[in-house]
């Protein structure tokens, strides 16, 4: 078999450039590190008000209409200001954002489960500034 040198680059360029692609869409996915700020963290999916709580879900009331979310497996959610808590003992009228499994919404329209859920304060009184809502 007689192949050239320049067909084996070619070969191994494309080879390097698929699997940098492959990782990069990977990676896309960074969660924020509970009580620090985490550099390219990734914006969230959801944020709102906590209107309901169950065992397994909590809606909430966001600017385009209510979103259900699936509780993070953890049965734990961090607050902005440092700390973590039970999901247990989350209040209605909190202000959330959640970061989804692989940040990606589920594409076969179940409900999205959270991987992270953040509350700004848990206190309902507390109200984030405007920059909270957008991006984190």
């Amino acid at each position: 078999m007689n192949v050239s040198w320049t067909t084996i680059t070619r070969s191994l360029v494309l080879l390097v450039l698929c699997w940098n692609m492959s990782n990069a869409s990977e990676a896309a996915c960074t969660l924020p590190w509970p009580d620090t700020y985490r550099p390219g963290t990734s914006n969230p999916n959801v944020v709102g008000k906590v209107i309901t709580v169950s065992n397994a879900q909590i809606d909430l009331q966001t600017r385009n209409g209510r979103q259900r979310i699936g509780l993070p497996p953890s049965g734990v959610y961090y607050t902005a200001f440092g700390g973590d808590d039970r999901i247990d003992n989350l209040k209605l009228g909190l202000i959330a954002r959640a970061w989804y499994v692989d940040c990606k919404v589920p594409k076969d329209g179940a409900v999205p489960k959270a991987a992270y859920l953040e509350v700004y304060s848990n206190d309902p009184d507390d109200r984030p500034p405007p920059s909270y809502w957008k991006r984190y």
